[in-house]
C-alpha cells in the first residue's frame, strides 16, 4: 500500500489556544481530551504529566515528539494514520518515570501501574506507519564472514540509508547475532558500519536430496512511528508498556518499540491484550520491538489477535505469548521473527514461586514463542537465538483443551544452554531445545508440521505425550536431532553435519549426539519413528541408554546415509524394546524385535548384534500378549509376574495412571506361561493374543474354579465356554494345578470372570454380619449392592467384603489384615469363626511356580470371639527367596 497524506480536516489544533479556552497546556500536566472533542497535534507539547483521552487525538502529517508520563484512552482514540492512510512523516511518543510503585488506574488484574498507553473502555488505538506491509525481514543469499561491510539478502527490500539492521546468528552462540546501520543499499546490495564481527551463513545446502535452509535472517529495525521509553529506563530497566482491556479496538502496525517493557513487573509488556476476551479484528503488523527489558506482544485472555510480520529483538523472557494462561484461543501469529531472547535472573522474575526458586511461567527457561494453550496458529515464524532457552515452547497447557490450532513452517535455531549434562536434560531449568513441549495435560492429538531446527545445543525438538506428532521435520546440526518420549516423528531428515561449521559444537556435557535419542523412564514410553533419513550423525542414528520402553514402539522406513543405524548404551537394563516392522534399522528387510536380554522374547531365531547393541528376535516367531481390565481406573492390575519353564520375568505394565491398566508385550508362540497374582485378581479380565491365525500358547491364570470365560464376538460377549472338558479355540482346557488354563487364539480375545454372573447365597451369619455393617435398609436396597454385595470393596482397599467378613475387618474403612514376620518366616492375621461357609489356604513358594500347603497354623480365641491366626512356613535353605499366599475359598 502507497503512502497518502491525510486530507484537510476539521479539527481543533493543539497549536491554537483557543482549544484550550485560552491557555495551552504545560509541562507536567496532566491532559484531558474530553468525550466528543477531537484534537489535531500540530506542535511539540512539552513533556506531560499525563495524557487523558476521552475524545480523539489525531497526529498531523509532520514531524512530532509527544511525550508523557503515561497516555490512558478511556473511551477515546489516538490515531496515528490510518489503515487506508499510512503515517508518512515521523512520530515518537516518549513515556517517562521512574516510580515503579505507582498505579493511574485500574485494581487488582487490570492494575496498568504507570510508564503506560493504556486502552481501555470502547477506547481505539489507531497506529498506522509507513513500513505496516513492507518486508521487514529476510534471510542472507550468500554467507557473510567477520569483517564484511556489505550483504546480499533473499528479496527486494526497501531499505534505506540510516536504517539499523539485526543479523541473526548462524552458530550456536545467540549473542552472535549483530546491530549494524545501513549507509547505502547500490544494486541490491546493502552496504553498513560496522564491519561483522562474526560469521553468518548464506547459502541453501541439498543433503541426501533434502533441501536444507540455515540461511541467517536480516531484519529492519527501524520504524517512522516509534514508542520508547525515556533513556532512565536504560539504568532501570523500567520501560514503557502498551496494555489493551477489553471492548477496545487496537490496530497497531509499522510500529518501532524501544527500551519497553518493565522487568520484574507482571503484565507490564511493550504490546499486550490483557484479559479483552474475543478480539477477531485486532492486529499488531510490521513492528519492531527491541531492547526490550519484559517480553514482546503478549495475548493474555485474548483469543483470534492477528499478530503478523513483527521483530522481536534483544528481549528478556519471553518474547511472543500467544497463551499466557491457557485461556487463549486461535490467536494468529504468522511469519514473526524473534533474534536473542534473554533469561531473566532469579531476582528479576515477575512471576516467582514461593518455594524452589522457581517461577509459575517459566521464566528461567524462556521460549520466543512461550505458550499455555496449544491452540493457537503459528506458521512461518522463525526464533533466532536464545540465550538458556527455546525456541518454541509449549509450556502447557494449564487446563485441558481440544486442539484446534496449527503448527506449520515454523523455524528455530540457536538455542543455547549454558550448562547441563545428560543426567540433567529435564529439570525445571533444562534448555537448548528448537522446540520443547511439556506434558501436563497436552491434548490427545496435536501436529506440528514442516519443522525446521539447527544449532541448538541440546536437540532440535523434546516430544513428550503420545498425541504428539512432528510431520515432515528437517532437523540438521544440533546437539541431539530429537529426544522422545512418546511421541510420533515421520516424514523427516535429521543431519548430524552439514557443511555449515560456523560457530563450535556445544560444549562438552551439554550435547547428547546422535540422530533420535529415545528417552526411558518410570513407565514404559513409546516413541514412533516413521520414514526418516538419517544422514551424517556423529555417533548413531538412534541412541538409547537403557530404561524401559513399551514393545509397541515402533520403527518403519528408515534410512541411513554415513551413519551407524542404533546404539543401546545398556541392553542389560533394557525392559521391553522396540519393533522394526519392516527391518529398515536392521537392513535386512525383516520384520524384528529388538530388545535387552529378555527370556520372555528369545527364541531359537534371536541373536545379539554387536552393531546394535542389543538381541533382534523375528516377530515371525513371537505373539503380542494383553492383559486388560477395561472399565478399570486403577493403574494396578495385581499381577506382574510371568513364566516360562524355568524362566521367570516380568511382564511390562504397559497402562498408564487413568487409562486401562494392561499387561502387555511379545512372547514366544505355542509356550505355556503362567501368570501370579500379588492381589486379588479384578472382576473382569481381558486377554488377547496378536499374531499369525495358526499361532496360539497356553496362559494359566490364577482364577477360582467357578471361573466362566467368554469369547469376545462383534456383537458382545457371547456365551461362556460350555464344556470346559475339551480344547476350544479360546477357552479353558483344563489344569492340573488351580489355575484357568486358556488356550489362546491368535486375533480372538477372550474375558474371564471370577465367579458365576449370578447371585451368591450366603450363610445366615455372612447375611447377619452384612446388616449389622451397612444397616438392613441399605442391605434392601439393590442400588446399592455396588457397596454391600459380597464382591464390592466399598472402602478400597483390595478385600471384598467377604473377605472382610472372614478376617474380621471393617468393610467401610481401610484396613492391612496381614502382618508380615519375616526374619520368623510367618504371616499373622484374625479370622472370624462364623464364617464357617469359608476355608483358609495358606501356601509358600521359593520360585512362584510350585506351591506348597504344609504351613503350621496356630490359632487363639480373643477376648472379642474372634480368631487369632499365625501361619509359619518350613525352614528353606537361606539363599532362596519365600513367597505366602493367604487364599480364602468358599466351602464344597
Amino acid at each position: 500500500m502507497g503512502v497518502v497524506v491525510n486530507p484537510a480536516i476539521a479539527l481543533d489544533s493543539w497549536s491554537s489556544a483557543a482549544t484550550w479556552q485560552g491557555t495551552l497546556p504545560e509541562a507536567g500536566e496532566v491532559v484531558t481530551i474530553p468525550a466528543g472533542h477531537s484534537v489535531l497535534l500540530d506542535v511539540n507539547p512539552p513533556e506531560l504529566g499525563g495524557l487523558i483521552l476521552e475524545g480523539q487525538l489525531i497526529f498531523d502529517q509532520r514531524d512530532l515528539h509527544l511525550t508523557s508520563r503515561w497516555i490512558l484512552i478511556d473511551g477515546g482514540t489516538l490515531s496515528i494514520g490510518s489503515p487506508d492512510v499510512l503515517h508518512a512523516a515521523e512520530a515518537i511518543i516518549t513515556l517517562t518515570g521512574t516510580d515503579e510503585d505507582e498505579n493511574i488506574v485500574g485494581d487488582g488484574l487490570r492494575r496498568m501501574g504507570t510508564k503506560f498507553i493504556g486502552v481501555m473502555n470502547g477506547g481505539s488505538l489507531e497506529l498506522h506507519g509507513t513500513r505496516a506491509f513492507s518486508r521487514n525481514w529476510t534471510q542472507l543469499a550468500a554467507h557473510a564472514l567477520a569483517g564484511a561491510t556489505s550483504i546480499q539478502v533473499a528479496e527486494a527490500i526497501e531499505w534505506k540509508e540510516g536504517d539499523r539492521l539485526v543479523i541473526a546468528p548462524s552458530g550456536f552462540d545467540p549473542n552472535e547475532a549483530e546491530e549494524v546501520t545501513v549507509t547505502a543499499v547500490t544494486d541490491g546490495i546493502i552496504h553498513f558500519e560496522p564491519p561483522l564481527r562474526y560469521d553468518h551463513w548464506g547459502e541453501l545446502q541439498v543433503i541426501g536430496g533434502h533441501t536444507i535452509d540455515e540461511r541467517a535472517e536480516v531484519a529492519c529495525l527501524t520504524r517512522n512511528i516509534v514508542i520508547q521509553g525515556d533513556e532512565l529506563s536504560i539504568q532501570s530497566n523500567f520501560g514503557g508498556h502498551l496494555m489493551f482491556g477489553p471492548g477496545t479496538t487496537v490496530h497497531v502496525e509499522g510500529v518501532e518499540l524501544r527500551r519497553m517493557g518493565q522487568k520484574g513487573h507482571q503484565g507490564r509488556y511493550p504490546i499486550h491484550w490483557h484479559q479483552a476476551g474475543d478480539r477477531p479484528g485486532d492486529y499488531a503488523r510490521g513492528n519492531s520491538i527491541h531492547h526490550s527489558y519484559h517480553r514482546a506482544i503478549v495475548t493474555h485472555g485474548s483469543s483470534y489477535v492477528l499478530i503478523e510480520n513483527n521483530v522481536s529483538y534483544d528481549v528478556w523472557s519471553h518474547a511472543f505469548v500467544p497463551s499466557e494462561d491457557g485461556s487463549e484461543r486461535e490467536n494468529r501469529y504468522l511469519r514473526n521473527l524473534g533474534i536473542l531472547t534473554r533469561t531473566l535472573a532469579l531476582g528479576d522474575y515477575a512471576f516467582p514461586q514461593s518455594v524452589g526458586g522457581a517461577s509459575s511461567q517459566s521464566e528461567g527457561r524462556p521460549g520466543t514463542f512461550w505458550l499455555k494453550s496449544p491452540d493457537q496458529i503459528l506458521t512461518g515464524n522463525h526464533a533466532a537465538g536464545v540465550v538458556g532457552g527455546m525456541g518454541f515452547f509449549f509450556d502447557g497447557p494449564s487446563h485441558d483443551a481440544d486442539w484446534a490450532g496449527e503448527f506449520s513452517n515454523n523455524t528455530a535455531h540457536s538455542c543455547f544452554a549454558p550448562s547441563g549434562s545428560l543426567a540433567d536434560r529435564y529439570p525445571t531449568l533444562t534448555a537448548g531445545y528448537g522446540l520443547f513441549i511439556e506434558n501436563h495435560t497436552t491434548p490427545s492429538q496435536i501436529e506440528f508440521s514442516n519443522f525446521t531446527a539447527y544449532k541448538n545445543s541440546l536437540s532440535g525438538m523434546w516430544l513428550e505425550a503420545p498425541g504428539q506428532r512432528v510431520r515432515g521435520a528437517t532437523l540438521v546440526d544440533n546437539g541431539t536431532g530429537a529426544i522422545l518420549f512418546q511421541s510420533t516423528l515421520e516424514d523427516s531428515v535429521i543431519v548430524g553435519q552439514s557443511d555449515n561449521t560456523i560457530g563450535s559444537l556445544p560444549p562438552v556435557g551439554t550435547s547428547l549426539s546422535g540422530g533420535v535419542h529415545l528417552v526411558s523412564g518410570d513407565d514404559l514410553k513409546s516413541p514412533q519413528l516413521r520414514n526418516i533419513a538419517f544422514v551424517n550423525q556423529r555417533d548413531a542414528g538412534i541412541v538409547m541408554l537403557g530404561g524401559r520402553l513399551h514393545p509397541r514402539s515402533t520403527l518403519r522406513n528408515l534410512r541411513f546415509t554415513n551413519t551407524a543405524p542404533c546404539w543401546i548404551a545398556e541392553p542389560r537394563q533394557l525392559t521391553g524394546g522396540f519393533t522394526d516392522h519392516d527391518g529398515s534399522l536392521v537392513g535386512d528387510g525383516i520384520p524384528v524385535f529388538i530388545h535387552g536380554n529378555d527370556a520372555l522374547t528369545k527364541t531359537a531365531e534371536s541373536a545379539f548384534d554387536p552393531t546394535l547393541n542389543a538381541w533382534v528376535t523375528p516377530l515371525s516367531s513371537l505373539n503380542y500378549l494383553n492383559v486388560s481390565v477395561p472399565g478399570s481406573t486403577e493403574s494396578d492390575l495385581g499381577f506382574t509376574v510371568l513364566m516360562s519353564g524355568s524362566q521367570t520375568e516380568v511382564l511390562p505394565e504397559t497402562g498408564r495412571s487413568g487409562a486401562v491398566p494392561s499387561l502387555s508385550g511379545y512372547v514366544k508362540k505355542c509356550d505355556v506361561y503362567t501368570m501370579y497374582r500379588f492381589d486379588p485378581l479384578p472382576d473382569g479380565v481381558r486377554v488377547s493374543l496378536e499374531g499369525g491365525e495358526s499361532c496360539f500358547l497356553y496362559l494359566d491364570v490364577p482364577y477360582l474354579e467357578t471361573s466362566y470365560v467368554y469369547e469376545e464376538t462383534t456383537s458382545g460377549f457371547g456365551l461362556p465356554v460350555p464344556d470346559f472338558s475339551r480344547p476350544v479355540a479360546n477357552g479353558w482346557e483344563g489344569s492340573s494345578t488351580q489355575d484357568l488354563r486358556l488356550r489362546l487364539q491368535a486375533n480372538q480375545p477372550v474375558y474371564v470372570f471370577d465367579q458365576p454372573r449370578g447371585g451368591l447365597d450366603l450363610s445366615s451369619a455372612e447375611a447377619l454380619w452384612r446388616s449389622r455393617q451397612f444397616g438392613p435398609e441399605m442391605v434392601q436396597d439393590p442400588a446399592s449392592e455396588s457397596l454391600w454385595g459380597p464382591y464390592a470393596d466399598p472402602d478400597g482397599d483390595g478385600i471384598d467384603n467377604r473377605v472382610e467378613f472372614f478376617l474380621a475387618t471393617n468393610p467401610l474403612h481401610p484396613d492391612a489384615p496381614l502382618r508380615v514376620h519375616p526374619t520368623e518366616r510367618r504371616l499373622s492375621f484374625r479370622r472370624n469363626p462364623e464364617a464357617s461357609d469359608l476355608r483358609l489356604g495358606v501356601f509358600y513358594s521359593s520360585d512362584l511356580r510350585t506351591w506348597h500347603s504344609d504351613v503350621e497354623l496356630r490359632e487363639t480365641l480373643l477376648p472379642d470371639g474372634t480368631l487369632s491366626v499365625t501361619a509359619t512356613a518350613p525352614d528353606l535353605p537361606s539363599n532362596e527367596a519365600l513367597f505366602m499366599v493367604l487364599r480364602v475359598e468358599s466351602t464344597p
